[in-house]
């Protein structure tokens, strides 16, 4: 079991202990597969689960998990994270998060800081972070956000850019999702390009399960592992 797979399983196993001096308010886990369009190996599948856990009405802990194997690399990565949350009102809240990305026998550690805010029928995040691997640095960025059409269907678009030295790339994706009970069932047409990956469009389709009093956690994860479609 490598140090990645390991602090995850502390880390979730410690929160319902953590919980019982607060309350465990909402958490998701959700399954995804994309794909480019232009070469059909260039593929990912992956697996993800949040869970949040409340102390007051102000702060909280967000623990992350994720998964994912890529087709045509035949490569698994892992990644586990933990954001720590203000909830500045009942429509805007504000994080730090920290994580690390493992894959094939390579780590990325990754921190930043992020920012959410809901009006209306419309709700959206932004980040920014910061990320590292021997000697190799960089940062990203990215905005998301969702415009609730109905109680059950809503339209999503999202934008994410990665510079790390010399690799630049950027993710662009429209989307829709609609909710059945706790399962929201996804689907996105997007497009990436990068300097080693060319330029070409994606589809990515995918199914969350959502549980606890506020049935979500309060923001996205923000590994590299979620921003590529394939590889």
């Amino acid at each position: 079991m490598n140090k990645c797979v390991f602090a995850a399983a502390v880390l979730f196993a410690a929160l319902p202990q953590i919980s019982s001096a607060a309350e465990i308010t909402g958490g998701t886990v959700g399954i995804g597969f994309s794909q480019f369009t232009d070469d059909g190996d260039l593929d990912k599948t992956s697996a993800t689960g949040s869970l949040e856990v409340g102390f007051n009405r102000q702060f909280s802990l967000q623990g992350d998990l994720a998964f994912a194997s890529f087709g045509a690399s035949d490569t698994d990565a892992n990644n586990v994270a933990l954001h720590a949350i203000y909830h500045a009102g009942p429509a805007t809240s504000f994080g730090a998060f920290a994580g690390h990305d493992h894959a094939e026998g390579a780590g990325m550690d990754y921190y930043g800081l992020e920012a959410g805010h809901s009006y209306g029928q419309f709700g959206g995040e932004a980040y920014v972070s910061h990320a590292k691997e021997d000697g190799v640095s960089g940062n990203l960025f990215g905005l998301s956000g969702r415009y609730a059409v109905n109680d059950v269907f809503g339209v999503t678009a999202g934008y994410d850019h990665i510079d790390l030295e010399s690799f630049d790339a950027n993710r662009t994706q429209i989307g829709v999702d609609y909710k059945l009970g706790n399962v929201t069932l996804s689907g996105d047409f997007g497009h990436a390009d990068g300097d080693e990956l060319g330029s070409s469009n994606y589809v990515s389709v995918g199914a969350t399960f959502a549980f606890g009093p506020q049935r979500r956690t309060t923001f996205k994860q923000r590994d590299l592992i979620r921003v590529i479609p394939g590889l």
